[in-house]
């Protein structure tokens, strides 16, 4: 939550803009602008929401690797350990 806020203790939010993004995504307006961002990170953000639109998954988080054994690609949906990552992608 560091780019929407410098601090994690909502009280001490600036102009509460956690909570203006929180409420902005409940009411499914899309949250706030970034402010301060370089282009080549938005347009990298940009890129892998179009790569993730492309698949038609729509969970968070989500893994797409490639099968070294296959050489196809997989997805997994949900959070891994660092350990688990290493073992889902065979490094």
């Amino acid at each position: 939550m560091t780019s929407i806020c410098a601090r994690a203790d909502r009280a001490r939010c600036r102009h509460g803009s956690l909570d203006k993004h929180e409420t902005s995504i409940l009411d499914r307006t899309g949250g706030i602008g970034a402010v301060g961002v370089a282009s080549e990170a938005k347009q990298k953000v940009a890129d892998n929401t179009d790569l993730y639109k492309e698949t038609g998954y729509r969970h968070v988080p989500l893994i797409l690797y490639r099968n070294r054994n296959t050489g196809g690609y997989e997805a997994h949906i949900g959070s891994l350990t660092a350990a688990q990552l290493t073992a889902l992608v065979a490094l």
